[in-house]
């Protein structure tokens, strides 16, 4: 009788702290979920897994969110302007849908195939060609990063194919 009770207590602890750790880590990415339309949602995602400054969180995510949200958007047109606000909050809810187990570099990988349907969703093939060209310009040290280029060439199939 004694060991059917410990075996069920440590049953219950072991559910018991199951539920914890999911809770604890449902919590620290609905933290970050506040932050979404701002580039502080890449160091709230950053301070939660460590991935370090080269991972995608700040080497990219954050970098290009500070180059495109307080750089680049007092100059270009007001349609570029909403376009980099939409496309910043796009790209941030595909990265607070990906699975909190992901290691740093599937996040990255995840993160950049998820560039081309945001681009695509807020309209870049929209965009006049000086718009254009300065978010490129911006964008061109991304492209020594794996998957950028990919990405690049999918969206300027897109906006081929629309034409």
């Amino acid at each position: 009788m004694k060991k059917e009770y410990d075996l069920k207590m440590k049953y219950l602890i072991i559910l018991s702290l199951s539920f914890v750790i999911n809770l604890s880590s449902a919590f620290s990415s609905e933290d970050c979920h506040r932050y979404i339309g701002t580039c502080d949602y890449y160091l709230c995602r950053e301070k939660n897994k460590n991935c370090n400054e080269n991972g995608y969180f700040i080497g990219f995510g954050y970098k290009y969110c500070q180059a495109s949200l307080t750089k680049l958007i007092n100059n270009v047109s007001p349609n570029a302007k909403s376009w980099l606000l939409k496309t910043a909050t796009c790209l941030q809810k595909q990265l607070d849908q990906l699975d909190d187990s992901l290691t740093c570099s599937e996040i990255q990988e995840k993160a950049i195939e998820g560039h081309d349907s945001c681009y695509q969703e807020v309209n870049f093939c929209g965009l006049s060609i000086e718009d254009k060209a300065k978010i490129i310009k911006m964008l061109l040290p991304a492209l020594q990063v794996k998957g950028v280029v990919h990405e690049g060439f999918q969206v300027i199939y897109h906006c081929v194919e629309n034409l």
